[in-house]
């Protein structure tokens, strides 16, 4: 999945034949499964003190090796996401 935005694109990049992207609508963060997740973690660290950045990067870090695959996929796991590929791409 990526977002329309301008710096997502790559003219020197060569995509394996597996891999196919779906470009989502501009303007809409919330059907970007990344931005859920992130979401999710700002939730834990906004407005919250942390006593320097190292502090700020080791709560990140352990935010991100806890997450389990199935929270990912309770927090993102939308029909939306299968349907958008096989209308893409006619399998």
């Amino acid at each position: 999945m990526l977002a329309n935005a301008g710096f997502h694109a790559s003219k020197n990049m060569t995509i394996p034949e597996n891999i196919a992207f779906i470009r989502i609508p501009v303007y809409t963060p919330e059907l970007n499964p990344a931005e859920k997740v992130w979401q999710r973690m700002k939730e834990r660290v906004a407005v919250k003190f942390f006593e320097d950045m190292e502090s700020l990067k080791k709560k990140i870090t352990e935010m991100i090796t806890q997450l389990k695959s199935e929270f990912i996929k309770s927090i993102i796991g939308y029909d939306l996401y299968p349907k958008a590929f096989l209308s893409e791409f006619s399998i």
